[in-house]
C-alpha cells in the first residue's frame, strides 16, 4: 500500500471519527440551545434535522469512498463497480447538500436576530461548493463510464 493511499484511508477514518463525535455530543445540545436561545423551535428542529441527514451521507460517502480505494488498490478501477461508487458517491455528497440547505431557515433567524448576514452567505457558498464537488463526481462517473465502455470495446476487438 502506497503512502498515498494509506494517507486518504487515514482521512477517511479521521471523517468517519468526527462526523460520530458531531452526530452524538453536538448536534442535539446545539438543536436544543438553538431553542433556548432563538425562541423558535421549528427551524432549530428542522437545522437539527439537516444536520443529521447530512451527517448520515456525509458518513455514506466516506464509506462508499473507502470501497472505492479499495477497488483501485485491487487494480479495478475501470470496472463497472468503480463507476457505481462513483454515482453513490455522488448523490452522497447531494444528500449532504440537502442538509445545508435543510438548515438555511435557522441560519436566516441567527442571522435576523444577531446581524451576522455573513453567516448567511458563507452557508451559501458550502452549498454551491458542495454542488460543485457533485457536478465534478457526475462528470467524472460519466468520463469513467466512457473509459469502461471503450476499455470493453478494444477487449472485444482483440
Amino acid at each position: 500500500m502506497r503512502i498515498r493511499t494509506l494517507f486518504l484511508y487515514l482521512c477517511l477514518i479521521g471523517g468517519l471519527v468526527f462526523d460520530a463525535l458531531c452526530a452524538t455530543l453536538i448536534f442535539v445540545p446545539l438543536t436544543r440551545d438553538f431553542i433556548k436561545y432563538y425562541h423558535n423551535p421549528w427551524t432549530a428542529t428542522l437545522m437539527g434535522a439537516g444536520m443529521f441527514l447530512g451527517a448520515i451521507a456525509f458518513a455514506y460517502g466516506c464509506v462508499q469512498a473507502w470501497v472505492m480505494l479499495r477497488t483501485i488498490d485491487k487494480g479495478q478501477a475501470f470496472s463497472q463497480r468503480a463507476v457505481d461508487l462513483l454515482r453513490r458517491l455522488k448523490w452522497s455528497v447531494g444528500f449532504v447538500a440537502i442538509g445545508v440547505a435543510v438548515c438555511w431557515p435557522q441560519y436566516f433567524v441567527m442571522a435576523a436576530m444577531d446581524d451576522i448576514p455573513p453567516l448567511f452567505y458563507l452557508m451559501i457558498m458550502l452549498m454551491m461548493v458542495l454542488l460543485v464537488i457533485a457536478v465534478f463526481l457526475a462528470i467524472l462517473q460519466r468520463l469513467w463510464q466512457a473509459a469502461l465502455d471503450y476499455k470493453q470495446d478494444s477487449d472485444l476487438t482483440v
